[in-house]
């Protein structure tokens, strides 16, 4: 569905003007701005809490010798791997944070050229997340592949459409019916049904991603390891 089609239905399940007459009204501009933005904060929300593979970009950055800061993708917003490749391997890096950085480093990793073994996301340079590397990378022309999940650019034309309208338009218009309620009608019961009932459709989408994905590993449900238990204990 474009980014139309579902603000039609999300005016008319929180019993707003008509998408018609909201979108041609001057004196409602502001709201019909308001709208735009429900339907991307519910597309953050789905981002934010469903596993959705499709989305994942790869960025590739080039290491230039004894710099241990690289500026990460204009579009980066959370990491999920980090991998570093000479012309001879390719190494998973391990992640490591501000608050245990100096406890996870042994030795001169902080200042000592060498190949990574770790990663940190550390501050910005001109409004752009950076990465950095431990060991300082010794050579250029070394790669650092991110994978990593993106922001997303705001749809605020009425033909736009992209993967989370396509794939699951029922849950972008149970979020964005939410946001309405909350920031058009100011009814906060409604936000919080309509709330919980796109938590719902992202549980349905971690469930339809997971089932595609014949590598995922996971416990099996608690029913089931319960039942196992109790045979066993018999």
């Amino acid at each position: 569905m474009n980014l139309q089609n579902i603000e039609t239905i999300v005016l008319a399940m929180v019993g707003a003007d008509a998408y018609a007459g909201l979108s041609t009204d001057a004196s409602k501009t502001a709201d019909f701005a308001l709208l735009h933005q429900c339907v991307n904060l519910a597309r953050d929300e789905i981002k934010a809490n469903a596993y959705i593979p499709n989305i994942l970009k790869l960025d590739s950055i080039t290491t230039v010798a004894n710099q241990t800061a690289y500026d990460l993708a204009t579009d980066f917003d959370t990491v999920k791997k980090v991998r570093y490749k000479t012309s001879s391997s390719i190494t998973d890096l391990i992640q490591v944070y501000t608050e245990n950085l100096v406890d996870a480093l042994s030795g001169d990793e902080l200042d000592t050229a060498g190949t990574p073994t770790m990663y940190r996301i550390f501050g910005e340079s001109s409004d752009v997340a950076q990465i950095e590397l431990y060991n300082t990378p010794g050579s250029s022309g070394d790669y650092i592949y991110v994978e990593y999940v993106p922001t997303f650019s705001a749809l605020s034309t009425s033909t736009e459409e992209d993967i989370i309208l396509k794939k699951y338009p029922n849950a972008v218009i149970k979020l964005a019916s939410a946001y309405a309620y909350q920031i058009l009608k100011k009814d906060m019961v409604n936000f919080d049904r309509y709330y919980m009932l796109g938590m719902q459709e992202c549980t349905a989408i971690n469930a339809r991603e997971l089932m595609q994905n014949s590598h995922y590993k996971d416990n099996p449900p608690m029913s089931i390891r319960n039942a196992r238990m109790s045979r066993s204990t018999k």
